[in-house]
């Protein structure tokens, strides 16, 4: 379920994921002629949850926005925190990814991306794993992407300005 709301200074966005991996069906109630229709997933045992909470508050500060991403659930879970931009800019303080030419690494303490006579600068990054394109994530679009990484729980904040 995902929820946003004004909370005081902040928009806060608010999502819960839950993962499963569903069991085989129980024998005794498998359709003779194996018709899938007659066998709802809702009957087949689950097992090895997973859950994630997302937390994302967005804060107007002088000259950008502030973005505090907090993710908890399942421990150890890989993340990707996607930021997209127009096609036609420059970056710097990002590396660029050699699987994708859209796609770009951000560790450093600053990065920005420049189109035309506007800039945006971005801090700090956070690289803890190289995985942009996780399991159950949308496919990547051909924009440029800068990608900050990392497990859970994720905890981190980011400025843009």
């Amino acid at each position: 379920s995902a929820d946003i709301k004004k909370e005081g200074d902040a928009w806060v966005l608010r999502n819960e994921l839950e993962g499963v991996y569903y069991q085989p069906y129980p024998k005794d109630s498998i359709d003779p002629t194996g018709d899938l229709s007659k066998m709802p997933r809702a009957n087949r045992p689950k097992s090895e949850i997973q859950h994630l909470k997302t937390v994302i508050k967005i804060t107007e500060i002088t000259g950008g926005i502030l973005v505090d991403i907090d993710m908890q659930g399942t421990d150890n879970v890989p993340v990707a925190l996607e930021l997209i931009f127009r096609k036609g800019g420059t970056f710097s303080g990002v590396e660029q990814y050699a699987a994708s030419p859209t796609a770009f690494l951000f560790k450093e303490k600053a990065g920005s991306y420049s189109l035309g006579k506007d800039t945006i600068h971005f801090t700090p990054g956070k690289l803890e794993h190289k995985g942009v394109q996780l399991r159950g994530a949308l496919p990547a679009t051909d924009s440029p992407a800068v990608y900050l990484t990392g497990f859970t729980p994720f905890k981190h904040a980011i400025q843009l300005s």
